[in-house]
């Protein structure tokens, strides 16, 4: 720790927040900016999204407004409303929803045709192993 702390000073550089360095006045051709991580700069913009939405509609639907207005604001809550990133965290929601749902019927199955109900036991701990290893991976 100490060496690092000696090398910083030595290199003249500044510990980021988000475990990288900054260089004081920026690298040569490159100012630089504040250092914020981007989830701060999106949390900042999340706050301000839901008024922005409202107005976007309003000119979006407002048919006194120019054309070229109007198709700008549809625009902007396209970008806002159908990401471009794959959203993972909602597929896997319904998967285990989809996995839960087997789980039941496999049930329901197993007492409707009177085998044995340890079955069910050995299905929901295989399931609520598998989920545990999931959510301890996330």
């Amino acid at each position: 720790m100490a060496d690092e702390q000696v090398n910083n000073v030595k290199n003249n550089v500044i510990p980021a927040r988000n475990g990288g360095y900054l260089n004081p006045g920026g690298t040569l051709g490159n100012k630089g900016g504040t250092g914020r991580p981007p989830n701060e700069l999106r949390a900042l913009a999340r706050q301000g999204l839901g008024p922005g939405i409202e107005f976007a509609t309003t000119v979006a639907t407002d048919n006194d407004r120019e054309d070229k207005i109007r198709l700008d604001a549809v625009k902007l809550l396209k970008d806002i409303g159908i990401p471009s990133q794959v959203e993972t965290v909602s597929v896997t929601v319904e998967a285990d929803q989809v996995l839960t749902d087997l789980c039941c019927a496999l049930a329901e199955v197993v007492l409707e045709r009177g085998l044995p109900e340890d079955l069910i036991d050995d299905v929901m701990s295989r399931y609520s192993a598998k989920t545990d290893k999931k959510s301890a991976e996330s």
